[in-house]
């Protein structure tokens, strides 16, 4: 488990894929013989190997088939996993089924997946007011991704339900209190942008983007530097803080910060003119 955390990055561990890797060919023939006599969490272990390389890159290809495996034997975190999973592969009747009866028997922190599911059309009919239900009833377990789709909700509004951005920031308010990044990115983003009704204050939206970038969301990295970099009303431009976020948020995966990275470094402005960097960091995008 910790070469799967570290390899991650989850649970707050940061990720270090070479010290994950070392500890998981320790572990490895230990796991790979209790998923051979069946153990659903050696299973689930197995899926979590096949990601990290253990068993070469032809081995990804199988990480799937071992979560099945420890699904059907009714582990939790691989049934949760294999509805995520089922959810990315666009098997959406397959992932709501799963999440719904994995609510049922208990994991409550799943309400707001099937919320989104129901707000999307996803394996259902799209209904607004169902997806709202299920919103709630993960608010009501104190379950801060819930908040923040509420969050959202009241900001655009929905069939039966006014906007009302002031009970969105209460609520993302709430979330952000209770370490959830998106919800410090939507307040930032609020604040940054000023709009329905809502008075812009960049000092406190650099406040909410900057706390969820040092906790390593690249929204708000790139967000952050996108402030800095921008002719702002009440802040001084600041280049070198600016282009840092946007390098972290490149750096962390951000497909839009690379762009902006590739396109600094091949007009020279912001960095210093590099060809090569640039290039770099086109491919990378």
């Amino acid at each position: 488990w910790q070469a799967a955390f570290l390899s991650m990055g989850y649970g707050e561990y940061k990720v270090d894929e070479d010290e994950g890797y070392s500890i998981g060919k320790a572990a490895f023939a230990t796991v790979e013989n209790k998923a051979r006599s069946g153990d659903a969490e050696a299973l689930y272990l197995m899926f979590y190997a096949c990601q990290m390389g253990l068993e070469g890159n032809a081995g990804k290809t199988f990480a799937n088939d071992f979560l099945k495996k420890a699904a059907a034997a009714g582990f939790v975190p691989a049934r949760y996993d294999y509805a995520l999973v089922s959810d990315e592969q666009k098997d959406y009747t397959t992932a709501l089924n799963e999440l719904v009866e994995l609510y049922n028997s208990g994991l409550k922190i799943v309400a707001d997946k099937i919320g989104l599911m129901y707000e999307k059309g996803w394996g259902a009919n799209q209904d607004a007011n169902t997806a709202i239900e299920w919103y709630q009833k993960g608010i009501a377990f104190g379950d801060p991704e819930a908040m923040l789709s509420m969050a959202n909700i009241y900001s655009k509004g929905s069939e039966n339900t006014e906007p009302d951005v002031t009970k969105g920031i209460s609520l993302a308010t709430q979330a952000a209190g209770k370490n959830c990044t998106g919800a410090m990115v939507f307040l930032g983003e609020k604040y940054a942008n000023g709009k329905q009704g809502i008075a812009r204050n960049i000092p406190i939206a650099i406040k909410w983007l900057k706390e969820a970038a040092e906790k390593g969301d690249r929204q708000a990295m790139l967000a952050l530097g996108q402030i800095y970099l921008g002719d702002v009303p009440g802040l001084v431009k600041d280049e070198n803080t600016g282009i840092h976020w946007i390098k972290q948020a490149a750096e962390s995966g951000s497909p839009k910060a690379m762009l902006i990275m590739a396109k600094y470094y091949n007009e020279g402005t912001v960095v210093e003119k590099n060809i090569i960097a640039a290039r770099y960091w086109y491919n990378q995008a």
